[in-house]
């Protein structure tokens, strides 16, 4: 287990020595699951995974070959997430079903609820060892579907009859939360940010923008909070009056002593960015905009775009970074980062992170798989063993 005071090149080659079960493993549903260690340690795997890849050398894996079963439900659409899942099986030596649109490409179509489809593809009616499936990832368009899908899971493996464990996996839950997208932004704060100390000691982050709709700011503030009693975090929100994260969220950060401020007018963006040591950029969710409720007009969002000419205001060592994907859709102008700066990111500019966090996504999730799959392969010795 890795120290939450230990700089980043503790975290690197040690992998091999790690044991990590956070709450309710081996479910990922929420950040509130995971401790600081736990998070950390998941970082120094992903670390550890990337340098491999890069180098092209075997991967540092915990777990033993086997081709465990992976299912894909995804209810939303999605570009790097379903893909980056995906490599980290085929890396993994996994089998991957992939059902993509469920509500057009399976039962779902005849009326089949999400939670039946777990129940097909899971462990549930007590047939257990006939199995479908040895972890099931679930984006979807309702809050706390994942959640629902592993109590579905732990009630029918709770028949005291030693059973394999079976994973729900959050790849995005309409606009609760992103696990898995968070530990991809941790893990970038973690490389990107080379201080000399803790990567998150003294760190100030802004988020600009509508705050309000986004499941992955909320994931990566859920995180914020676990390391904000030993380390000095500070959030800075630039958005309109009514646009910033649930009033939970900010009780929560204060509960966990991460320091927050929220900045509303037109002009604060611009004018916090020689503060920031991480510029989180973010895109409006026009898809979860119900009719009828509030979004930012086109023309005050030009205040939340990070202009070319904004890298001058970046203090050393600062750096933007963004989940993905930008809205560059011409009938929906502007893009919240300046199309200007695309050849500075895809060049490797320091200061742009935004496609070195996206790629990050495959190591990450190739070292939490591997992670839940050493612990099922334990599973698996001591049920033979009985």
């Amino acid at each position: 287990m890795f120290s939450s005071t230990l700089p980043i090149q503790f975290l690197l080659g040690r992998s091999e020595t790690m044991k990590i079960r956070w709450n309710d493993f081996p479910h990922v549903y929420e950040m509130q699951q995971f401790s600081a260690e736990d998070m950390e340690a998941i970082i120094g795997h992903t670390l550890a995974m990337e340098d491999a890849m890069a180098a092209l050398k075997p991967l540092p894996r915990l777990s033993q070959p086997h081709p465990w079963n992976v299912r894909l439900l995804f209810y939303e659409p999605s570009t790097r997430t379903e893909m980056t899942f995906i490599d980290a099986a085929l890396a993994l030596g996994c089998n991957f079903h992939a059902v993509k649109d469920p509500k057009t490409f399976s039962s779902a179509i005849k009326g089949e609820s999400s939670f039946a489809a777990v129940a097909a593809y899971g462990c549930t009616g007590g047939m257990g060892y006939l199995r479908q499936s040895d972890m099931l990832i679930i984006r979807h368009n309702e809050d706390n579907a994942t959640r629902r899908a592993a109590e579905i899971i732990n009630a029918a493996l709770d028949d005291k009859e030693p059973r394999l464990s079976l994973a729900a996996i959050n790849a995005g839950d309409s606009k609760n939360q992103h696990p898995t997208q968070a530990l991809v932004d941790l893990a970038t704060i973690f490389k990107e940010r080379q201080n000399g100390s803790h990567p998150l000691d003294d760190l100030t982050v802004l988020f600009p923008g509508d705050l309000q709709r986004s499941r992955v700011i909320n994931s990566l503030l859920y995180s914020f909070g676990k390391f904000g009693h030993d380390h000095h975090i500070s959030v800075i929100f630039c958005c309109p009056k009514g646009f910033g994260p649930k009033v939970e969220i900010l009780e929560y950060l204060a509960r966990h002593h991460v320091a927050f401020e929220f900045r509303f007018k037109k002009n604060d963006f611009v004018g916090s960015l020689p503060e920031a040591d991480v510029v989180y950029m973010n895109r409006l969710q026009r898809e979860r905009v119900k009719i009828g409720e509030k979004k930012i007009r086109r023309k005050r969002r030009r205040a939340y775009v990070f202009w070319a000419d904004y890298l001058r205001y970046l203090k050393d060592g600062a750096f933007v970074m963004h989940p993905l994907p930008i809205n560059e859709d011409p009938a929906d102008p502007p893009p919240e980062i300046d199309p200007k700066l695309m050849p500075l990111a895809h060049t490797n500019d320091l200061r742009c992170a935004w496609f070195r966090q996206s790629h990050r996504g495959k190591p990450m999730r190739t070292a939490l798989l591997d992670i839940i799959f050493a612990a099922m392969d334990e599973e698996m010795t001591a049920i033979k063993a009985i």
